[in-house]
């Protein structure tokens, strides 16, 4: 399910465009790759947020609908991620290897001990999202039973749920990106960090 996925995310998606162009985008602030995944990280998380928001808030019926599209939408806008964030970090994006490198990305968490097989990712995922789809039934039926005027601004918890949720994993995501395709920033010494970058070079001898 992922593979077709991840291949879909590398050839381009709307408005985002390729995630080598998007890469381009940044590797020209004058950032660290670092800093720049960092900046993109809240591009995608809005994104993914959005999406969530918008098919959270039809009803419980309209999940049979809105509930495919939410976690394959998710699911390809955080490959797309790991793509940008792979090639940030000087890989191919079209080899095999980075493709696996890249879905293990979704299904690792926060940390390598929580890795887990493509499958059972995308069974939580669903089992997560099909919970809030319950939770929001049963404030329906209690708000419904309460207040007419509470009832109709209640649509909007359900994009509320939907938004906090998927901005929730795409974090995760991007920190198993980071860790898995750019290199760790190196730890200075305070001495040498309260200098200026000119400062913190080390003098080649001359013969």
């Amino acid at each position: 399910m992922l593979r077709p996925l991840y291949e879909r995310a590398v050839d381009g998606l709307p408005l985002l465009g390729t995630p080598i162009q998007v890469a381009h985008r940044y590797q020209g602030s004058g950032l660290s790759v670092h800093a720049q995944a960092r900046k993109m990280e809240k591009l995608y998380a809005d994104i993914c947020g959005a999406t969530g928001f918008v098919t959270g808030l039809p009803g419980f019926l309209g999940s049979l609908v809105t509930l495919p599209l939410d976690l394959a939408g998710t699911a390809v806008v955080q490959l797309h991620f790991c793509a940008t964030v792979a090639h940030l970090g000087g890989h191919d994006i079209r080899d095999r290897a980075v493709r696996e490198r890249a879905i293990d990305c979704l299904t690792s968490g926060t940390t390598e001990q929580h890795q887990q097989p493509a499958e059972q990712e995308a069974r939580r995922r669903l089992l997560t999202k099909v919970g809030e789809r319950v939770l929001r039934f049963g404030i329906d039926r209690m708000l419904k039973k309460s207040s007419q005027q509470v009832f109709r601004r209640f649509p909007l918890v359900g994009g509320i749920l939907g938004a906090s949720s998927n901005i929730y994993t795409t974090k995760q995501v991007a920190a198993a990106a980071r860790r898995e395709f750019l290199r760790p920033t190196p730890v200075l010494p305070k001495s040498v960090a309260a200098r200026t970058p000119a400062e913190q070079e080390i003098p080649v001898p001359t013969a």
